[in-house]
């Protein structure tokens, strides 16, 4: 809790539970009394998905104490959730909620499920299959954003997510329906982590900016070579076997796709695979093609990405012309993305973090990012600033940054996975 001051002191939440990690937060007026109430989600691969609930409630008692309300979210709603989005989607003056389900992690890579919840006087009703049909599997959200993208004064929905497109709901009077004309990036597939809203060109509507995988990257992904990940239960024992494959020249020098995974790291999923390919030189040889032809096509999952870079989404009258990132940009996942006038000239900044530790061995982590500020210009350029720049220097795992304000100065706020929080004073300014 900040203090007057501007310093900070620690509040201890008491939960009923605790068996999920929190992964996502917001502080929203849920009652409409005055004060911020705190949404908390998460989930945790640990135990079945019965044991976790996505989203809790604290009520606010007007002084900073926090209740939780366990009747207010509906108890069946259970998803593994990174993502909370709020907005008065249905008009009536009060915060509805959209989460966004991150991941099944009990039969990955299946489509967790995602949900809209309208509030009803501070009591959340879920209404996602008669208000937003095309949100209940719309794929591994890891970001959302709630902007009236058109302009029509009504608050639409833009979500990001692992394998899946940009995807663009509309809202239409409480209702809100997929948009695949609001950008081309609608019909490309990414390994999207992040999103934000700003008004970049200041030209009074809301741009975007969007954290994408990066390509500094093995698999050099294209719209004709992508990077597949299938899964199926070959061997019937309730857990999906996966095999991640990317595009590879073969002997005569033409691409064809390729298992990225070796002989032992299948056996280990699948130890009958070995009476197939006895030696590694068999295995090495096979393409995809071939592959599933052995373990068969039924029930198979297939997931695709063919987009990488790292872009942000110029409005133009609700459409978006996408501009690509520098090159610095693309070095690494961009996982949490903040907008502000770094250098005091009147134009948006961009301010970007990442880099993602939780990789299998034989990929090694993705490390090559340490912090990057971008500086915007009048021609809607943005201009990479060296490593250190106004003292930022991010070399971990990071997860979110958030711009928050005290009397006297304005600080950004940094968490890296299992390290402490970072703190970077700004020069105060106006954005």
């Amino acid at each position: 809790m900040q203090e007057k001051t501007g310093g900070f002191k620690a509040q201890v939440l008491v939960q009923t539970s605790k068996l999920q990690e929190d992964l996502a937060s917001v502080l929203v007026d849920t009652d409409n009394d005055g004060d911020l109430d705190l949404l908390l989600a998460g989930g945790s691969t640990e135990y079945p998905r019965g044991y976790q609930s996505s989203v809790q409630l604290f009520l606010n008692d007007g002084k900073g104490n926090f209740q939780q309300n366990l009747m207010a979210i509906p108890a069946q709603l259970q998803t593994f959730c990174t993502t909370l989005a709020v907005a008065d989607v249905d008009h009536d003056g009060d915060q509805d909620i959209f989460v966004g389900g991150r991941l099944d992690a009990e039969h990955f890579p299946q489509l967790p499920q995602s949900y809209l919840l309208i509030n009803q006087n501070g009591f959340f009703k879920e209404q996602t299959a008669q208000l937003a049909p095309d949100l209940l599997y719309a794929g591994m959200i890891t970001g959302a954003v709630w902007t009236d993208y058109n302009h029509d004064n009504q608050i639409d929905l833009v979500i990001v997510g692992e394998w899946t497109s940009v995807q663009f709901f509309k809202n239409q009077h409480g209702k809100l329906s997929l948009d695949i004309e609001a950008s081309e990036l609608t019909q490309r597939k990414g390994m999207w982590r992040s999103i934000i809203a700003k008004d970049l060109d200041a030209d009074g509507d809301q741009d975007l900016v969007l954290g994408n995988w990066g390509m500094n990257q093995k698999y050099h992904i294209s719209e004709t070579r992508p990077y597949h990940l299938f899964a199926k239960d070959i061997d019937n024992n309730c857990t999906n076997e996966l095999l991640p494959a990317y595009f590879l020249k073969n002997k005569t020098g033409n691409f064809e796709l390729y298992p990225d995974l070796d002989r032992n790291q299948f056996a280990e999923q699948t130890p009958t695979i070995k009476k197939k390919f006895l030696l590694h030189r068999d295995f090495a040889e096979i393409n995809m093609i071939d592959l599933l032809e052995h373990i068969g096509k039924e029930s198979l999952i297939d997931l695709s990405c063919d987009y990488g870079q790292s872009v942000w989404l110029e409005n133009q009258a609700g459409k978006f012309v996408t501009h690509e990132l520098p090159i610095e940009a693309q070095l690494a996942p961009i996982n949490a993305i903040e907008a502000t006038d770094v250098n005091a000239d009147g134009i948006l900044d961009l301010i970007l973090g990442g880099n993602e530790f939780q990789t299998e061995i034989t990929t090694g982590r993705i490390d090559a990012s340490y912090g990057l500020i971008l500086l915007g210009t009048k021609q809607k350029r943005f201009v990479p600033q060296p490593i250190g720049y106004q003292g930022l220097f991010l070399r971990g795992d990071v997860k979110a940054i958030q711009l928050i304000r005290s009397a006297q100065k304005s600080y950004l706020v940094v968490s890296e996975n299992n390290q402490r929080l970072k703190y970077y004073a700004l020069s105060d300014n106006k954005d």
